[in-house]
């Protein structure tokens, strides 16, 4: 009997079995009507930022400070209250339901189905802008295959559940560990690899300056790709109303352009989708504005 106990513990808490129940979870809650959501952040708003109070809640804080937005403009409530509803869309995107999918209107698309019609491997770059999970499925409606470069969570169950909701047939999910490999299938394959640039777990990024501060982009990777032949798309998601999202492909880097260009070039254009949709940036990253 204690046999038998000790075998029903380890198939009903195996990792497996608590990633599917972690992805039950967010499959229902995605599904809670919009009033309810709101509803659930009033109350878990408070806790969090008491819980947070010396970690991200205070970095947001800091930050705002340090960049000069002015209070009436931005407060740190809004922006957690923009990550928490952008989160919820880009599951209910990634989830493909129907009835809770939110419409996604694509801007300046020819950004990038020129180069890739020209035959270039495209690094398509963003920041965690807006529902970004959005942004990068999105990039499946122009290519057959798309390498994503993500970081992983600190739940590893948590983290397989997510995992469960990216998937989709065409899209592989990388670590940054695997860089040099998945390099060289990309730029031989010519598809498209997407990567958000505004934070990472590398100590040594580009330095920037945002808002006439200090900042780092983490921007070797694709200048790597850009020495190697391929061409850089930007690109950006943000949330316009109800359950209506925009993904807008911007600008162009031709191969061979050179690293510190790419930055300097770059660093302007995110100043100013930052600039435009303020709440909708992860301001709570710890290399912001330091």
């Amino acid at each position: 009997m204690k046999y038998l106990n000790v075998n029903l513990e380890k198939i009903f808490w195996s990792s497996k079995m608590k990633a599917k129940i972690y992805e039950w979870i967010l499959r229902g809650f995605i599904r809670l009507p919009h009033s309810v959501l709101e509803y659930i952040f009033t109350i878990s708003y408070p806790i969090y930022a008491i819980l947070h109070t010396d970690k991200a809640w205070k970095r947001t804080l800091l930050h705002l400070r340090r960049s000069g937005f002015p209070k009436k403009k931005v407060a740190v409530r809004g922006i957690f209250k923009a990550l928490f509803l952008n989160m919820i869309d880009s599951l209910r995107f990634l989830d493909g339901n129907k009835k809770i999918k939110p419409i996604v209107y694509y801007e300046n698309e020819s950004v990038l189905t020129n180069c890739l019609k020209e035959g270039l491997p495209v690094v398509a770059m963003g920041i965690h802008q807006g529902a970004f999970e959005i942004q990068h499925r999105s990039l499946l409606r122009y290519a057959p295959k798309v390498h994503l470069f993500t970081e992983k969570l600190k739940n590893d169950d948590l983290n397989t559940a997510i995992q469960s909701f990216r998937r989709a047939p065409g899209l592989e999910e990388h670590s940054t560990s695997e860089v040099g490999k998945v390099l060289k299938q990309f730029i031989r394959e010519h598809s498209v690899l997407a990567i958000a640039v505004d934070q990472s777990k590398a100590p040594k990024g580009n330095p920037v300056t945002l808002f006439g501060r200090p900042a780092h982009l983490f921007l070797r990777l694709p200048a790597k790709a850009c020495q190697m032949g391929a061409a850089i798309v930007t690109f950006r998601t943000f949330h316009i109303g109800g359950n209506e999202h925009v993904v807008r492909f911007e600008s162009i880097y031709g191969p061979g352009t050179s690293e510190q260009e790419i930055a300097t070039k770059f660093a302007e254009e995110m100043e100013t989708w930052i600039y435009e949709h303020p709440r909708q940036w992860a301001w709570n990253y710890h290399r912001n504005f330091t």
